[in-house]
């Protein structure tokens, strides 16, 4: 039962004892049943568009209230397209005649009708109860804290609330009653309580700046944080669920104030003709200050507009000087902050004008014209997001208010307070947390500014001119007050370049979210975008024409939803001869030194001469002539040629006017027998859908936000590092039925694979190859775009999100990558430009006959350049935590798969690709000295020596390599009848004669599941029941080995058919308890894998291992330990491999002490019998196994025993 302490108190007479005690069943099961409906219909709920899957009660912790008892439900919203979102609501039971009263009282708080105990009655929201109120507060002031069954909701305050020396008990909650995204209690004209209702786990960001603002800069302009509440469960991060604030006397906010500002000087301005003509960037009417028209004009706002300025320069000088706090402490921009900012905001910028292009024939005609405006200047609005460049930036980032706006400020009648420092509400947590020019907030308020301005008649040129004057007036404050700071750019053409990124950012972004959410307002971001580009002087269409007159709010916070680029028909422009690759990127090149061409070749966007379009560059030394064609210029092979490069081989021209999304191939034709061909580009960063083969002009536009994981990957990463990696095909993880059977994009799989590997315990997923690839029954190791993630599920940009959210969800995402083979489809590299250019010349060299595809020339310079820049490009721009190279034997081996005389040896007479050995240990050196904390991990199933030892050894430079024979010796022996097993006994002892000559992965891959080989399930032996208890015991052998681990999905699920690309997982076998036990087994072998530093801290050393026993063969038993560094607890493993059970059996040990049984194979809730050892077994003093103590032990039957002893 769950109790309280500190500040409890036993509830009033009359409640319902039941609901005292804590959720029954029935009760949880009707609150739970009744919220996915309930919450729909609130307007804080943030996954109305959404189809919930269910909602779970985490936690209901009991919270005393006056006449009965609140819980606060910690809610998890989990989505059927995958993703949770955690939610907190307080709850109260009302029986009887109570709950006729509440319905008439409190309209729409109930959720469900229950029966507590013997009572019938309703559970409602509490929020709105006085009493619920005053018992979080008084919680406050004395630090108290509430248990629940999985956590604890904590109660804290600082120094502010003792100095403020209110008596809390004394003050009357008055529940504020409009329906916002959070909770208020106000309590008197003294202090407000706010009750987050979507939580993370994680600091809130209101109450970390808020606290330091009160605590440590001391800043007056905003409402001191006196406390908060946190929920702390028992494991992983508490959640922030209320900040306690002094409650500040005001006239309402800002936005209300400066909408009666708007309406006043519009009045002033009635009958008049137009303003003069006051043009010029914002900077420039700053500089000048406004003019006396501008004053009369706006009035008495003015002075409030310079207030506000210095009141938001005032904030960032205080947040500034947070020097030696975590988290707070001002830092440079590196230069991957600055390419993350400019690019970020360029695909925010055509994402939405995309939406907007989509959108176009729905909007009103008064919106359309603007709209088209807009669209012809896209390219205008990208240069300005792109303005920084490559420039140095020498202003300084810091923590800021993230989310400034004219709503997030108080007006009292004499100055402003700056409120609500929680950050944009759809970004991510540890978005909301980084640090960001102050710049960015300055940009917000001037677009808050522009919105009020042209709330009541969008065109009319004395709001636009109200704003100018406002806006500028603000910025001339803000500027006068901050100069000199460091986060203050002192270089002019700086502080215009962030300036106008970060007003483009706002503009997009209202864009995006008045498409989505009120379509009749388009025309005020249409509006702000115009003004960044120089519009003309306001006019033409009447005023208020384009946007109904009524208010909208000062903020736009719907979540940044991405569109699909569109390609749009362009005139047909010359194609220049400029831009392009630098002589060194060609010298390089064809050096065979050049690992990084995909900066130089293929189609990158680009600015020549100050127009905007595209620069191809491709490859093909021996054509005579190409040309670059696509739906630009309705497809025609002559039209667009291109110049050679020198003697580089290398072609290139530049188009004006293209953009992202073009669709494009090369026409080349070559200078032997006339040959021609329309070819997709090599280095093409997307391609078309399938079975379509253009390429499509793409860029990497993406907002990371996984600093934390790649900050910390080397220790995640390394060697003595738990690894436990998931194999994944993402077409067939999981499909949708009720849509054809269609995949699930790389969106739809981010937030539902990345919960299911944290719920698994898995460290990192290895994706089958999603290099592009015509032949889906391939699964991606017939690739063809060495440049480009498959477009079957999404965009380049969509494979980022995936890897992102993978990565801040704390998954590792390792990528299958193939420099094998290449298939001999004629639209991608195979005899490119008439001639065997990527691939050997000769088949006995050039020509895999086994997969009917092409080897690559390693020994050609240009060919390695183009292989080691596909396998940086994954490091660099998707932020892979590892290749996994596919198929090296194949590569290792000139007569691989080849009878006599089919093949050619080397030089010395000898059978090895000498090239090919080079290339994999120039391919490791270059991957480890640029990224050195990634893995490379080689699929070579022969004994070729030293594949994972450095290549300054003699080794290959592998960080790792899969162990072949374990699998199919463990799979051999485990087909044996148990009787005979003992017969075979070295088949599951052998591997520790080679176990430490390499850096192993022992994996269960997609080869054992396909082509006839059945399911891992029916690999084993036995009737059913047995087959299980033998899957159980080959994953206990494999968590028990020294090793990384591998599995392939499904195989936790103990899926019974062989793997099909065509179809999903069988999911709904998790309905039979056999199937979730072996899946829980492994999910709990993953526990104990990263748990115990014994099973991880050594996998590669021989000191991390030892034999107790490998010699009970007659009793086809095996027992091992497992150690870590001095201090970690050692790990007894016994596996029994037959279906007897053993009692008495003696097991030697190194010490004495309880040994802990952690984990049971044959445990029940496994799906096992249930022998075992009841928890563990105390070391007697009696020798045996060369070891001074032993432990006597029963042995459950085809099981796994692992067993813990005292660090």
């Amino acid at each position: 039962m769950a109790r309280t302490t500190q500040g409890s108190e036993p509830a009033a007479p009359g409640a319902s004892r039941a609901w005292e005690d804590g959720l029954d069943e029935p009760v949880r099961r009707a609150i739970e049943r009744a919220l996915p409906a309930w919450l729909a219909g609130r307007r804080w709920f943030g996954g109305k568009a959404r189809p919930v899957e269910r909602v779970e009660i985490v936690d209901a912790v009991p919270i005393p209230m006056g006449p009965g008892l609140a819980r606060l439900a910690l809610l998890r919203v989990r989505y059927a397209g995958g993703g949770e979102e955690l939610y907190a609501l307080p709850l109260a039971f009302a029986p009887g005649a109570r709950a006729e009263a509440l319905r008439r009282e409190q309209p729409g708080a109930e959720l469900a009708a229950a029966t507590a105990g013997r009572e019938r009655g309703v559970v409602y929201a509490a929020d709105r109860e006085p009493a619920f109120g005053r018992a979080l507060l008084e919680a406050v002031a004395r630090g108290g804290r509430f248990e629940g069954s999985a956590g604890a909701l904590v109660a804290f305050h600082g120094a502010a609330l003792e100095r403020l020396a209110v008596d809390a008990s004394r003050l009357e909650p008055r529940p504020v009653l409009a329906e916002q995204s959070n909770t208020s209690i106000r309590f008197g004209d003294h202090l407000i309580l706010k009750l987050f209702r979507k939580t993370e786990p994680g600091p809130s960001p209101d109450l970390e700046v808020g606290a330091f603002l009160t605590d440590v800069a001391h800043f007056p302009h905003t409402p001191p944080t006196l406390g908060g509440l946190e929920y702390r469960p028992r494991h992983g991060e508490p959640l922030a669920l209320g900040v306690l604030q002094a409650f500040v006397p005001n006239e309402g906010d800002a936005w209300s104030y400066t909408l009666r500002a708007v309406a006043e000087a519009l009045e002033r301005a009635r009958g008049r003709g137009p303003p003069p003509a006051w043009d010029g960037h914002l900077l420039e009417l700053a500089a000048a200050g406004p003019p006396e028209w501008a004053r009369e004009l706006v009035g008495p706002y003015l002075d409030a507009a310079a207030l506000l300025g210095r009141r938001t320069a005032e904030l960032h000088l205080a947040l500034a000087g947070a020097r030696g706090h975590p988290g707070f402490e001002p830092a440079p921009f590196a230069p991957s902050d600055r390419a993350a900012l400019r690019e970020g905001v360029a695909a925010l910028v055509r994402r939405n004008l995309g939406l907007l292009r989509a959108r176009l024939p729905a909007l009103p005609p008064e919106v359309r014209r603007p709209a088209e405006a807009v669209l012809a200047r896209e390219g205008e609005i990208l240069g300005l997001a792109r303005a920084l460049g490559d420039q140095e930036l020498g202003s300084l980032r810091l923590r800021t208010h993230g989310d400034y706006h004219l709503g997030q400020v108080l007006w009292t009648g004499r100055d402003f307070v700056l409120i609500d420092f929680e950050g944009e509400p759809a970004q991510p947590l540890a978005e909301r947390r980084t640090l960001r020019s102050p710049l960015r907030d300055v940009a917000g308020m001037i677009r808050s500014f522009h919105y009020a301005a042209c709330s009541e008649r969008s065109n009319s040129p004395w709001a636009h001119a109200w704003y100018r004057a406002v806006a500028s007036t603000f910025l001339r404050a803000y500027l006068g007050a901050a100069r000199g700071a460091a986060f203050l750019p002192q270089r002019p053409e700086e502080l215009r370049a962030l300036l106008d990124l970060f007003l483009v950012e706002k503009a997009a972004y209202e864009l995006g979210y008045e498409l989505d959410h009120r379509p009749e307002w388009v025309a005020l971001p249409l509006s702000g975008l115009e003004d960044l580009l120089g519009r003309a002087a306001p006019g033409g269409a009447e005023e208020g024409d384009a946007v109904k007159s009524k208010r909208a709010t000062p903020r736009a916070a719907a979540p940044r939803a991405p569109a699909a680029p569109i390609a749009t028909p362009l005139p047909t422009p010359a194609v220049l001869h400029a831009g392009g690759p630098s002589d060194a990127d060609l010298h390089l090149w064809n050096e065979g030194t050049n690992y990084r061409a995909y900066r130089a070749l293929g189609a990158h966007l680009a600015v020549v001469g100050g127009v905007a379009g595209v620069s191809f560059a491709v490859w093909a030394p021996n054509a005579e002539r190409v040309s670059v064609m696509g739906d630009f210029n309705g497809w025609d092979k002559e039209r667009h040629a291109l110049r050679p490069l020198g003697a580089s081989g290398v072609w290139q021209g530049f188009v004006p006017g293209l953009a992202e999304g073009t669709v494009y191939k090369y026409h080349l034709r070559s200078r032997h027998a006339g040959y021609a061909v329309d070819k997709a580009d090599p280095f093409a960063f997307r391609a078309e859908v399938a079975p379509r083969t253009g390429s499509v002009v793409a860029s990497h536009d993406h907002a990371w936000g996984d600093e934390a994981w790649m900050r910390d990957r080397a220790a995640r990463n390394g060697l003595g590092s738990p690894m436990s990696i998931y194999e994944v095909h993402l077409g067939s993880w999981r499909r949708v039925p009720e849509e054809g059977n269609r995949p699930l994009t790389y969106r739809e799989l981010a937030p539902a694979l990345a919960d299911y590997a944290v719920e698994m315990g898995f460290t990192h997923v290895e994706l089958l190859p999603v290099m592009e690839h015509p032949f889906y029954g391939s699964w991606g190791y017939q690739c063809t775009g060495y440049f480009a993630p498959t477009s079957r599920y999404g965009s380049p940009q969509d494979f980022m999100y995936l890897v992102d959210t993978l990565h801040q969800r704390g998954v590792g995402v390792l990528l299958d990558w193939v420099p094998s083979h290449f298939p001999t489809d004629e639209h991608a590299l195979a005899y490119f430009d008439g001639t065997h250019l990527f691939e050997h010349a000769d088949p006995r060299q050039g020509h895999h006959q086994d997969w009917d595809s092409y080897i690559f020339n390693y020994g050609r310079n240009e060919v390695r350049s183009f292989l080691l820049s596909s396998a940086l490009f994954w490091l660099d721009v998707f932020h892979a935590d590892g290749l996994r190279v596919d198929a090296v034997a194949s590569m290792l081996y000139l007569d691989y798969s080849r009878k006599e005389g089919e093949w050619v040896p080397n030089r010395f007479g000898g059978r090895e690709n000498l090239e090919a050995v080079a290339f994999l240990r120039k391919l490791n050196e270059v991957v480890y000295q640029e990224h050195p904390d990634v893995q490379t991990v080689a699929e070579e199933s022969t004994s070729w020596p030293m594949v994972s030892r450095p290549t300054w050894l003699g080794g290959l430079g592998f960080g790792m390599k899969w162990d072949m024979g374990w699998m199919h010796d463990t799979l051999g022996f485990l087909r044996h009848d148990p009787v005979f097993r003992k017969y075979h006994h070295n088949e599951i002892t052998f591997r520790m004669m080679y176990a430490f000559s390499e850096n192993f992965v022992l994996s269960l891959s997609h080869d054992e599941v396909v082509h006839g080989k059945g399911s891992l399930l029916g690999k084993m032996w036995g009737e059913d029941r047995q087959k299980f208890a033998g899957l159980r015991l080959l994953y206990g052998d494999l968590w028990a080995q020294p090793g990384k681990k591998l599995l392939f999905m499904g195989g936790e699920l103990a899926q019974g058919q062989e793997w099909s690309h065509e179809r999903s997982l069988d999911w709904h076998l998790l309905g039979d308890e056999r199937h979730e036990g072996v899946r829980a087994w492994v999910r709990d072998l993953n526990r104990l894998l990263r748990a115990e530093p014994a099973l991880h801290r050594h996998d590669f050393d021989p000191a991390g291992f030892a034999w107790v026993d490998c010699t009970d063969a007659e009793s086809s038993v095996l027992t091992l330990l497992r150690h870590g560094d001095e201090g970690d607890a050692d790990i007894l493993v016994v596996l029994n491999f037959t279906p007897v059970p053993r009692v008495n059996y003696r097991v030697g040990v190194p010490r004495g002490g309880f040994w802990q049984e952690a984990l049971n194979g044959d445990a029940v809730v496994y799906g096992g019998a249930g022998w075992g050892n009841l928890g563990g077994v105390e070391a007697a003093p009696v020798a045996a196994h060369g070891r001074p103590w032993s432990l006597v032990l029963t042995l459950p039957p085809m099981a796994a025993l692992f067993l813990r002893g005292a660090g």
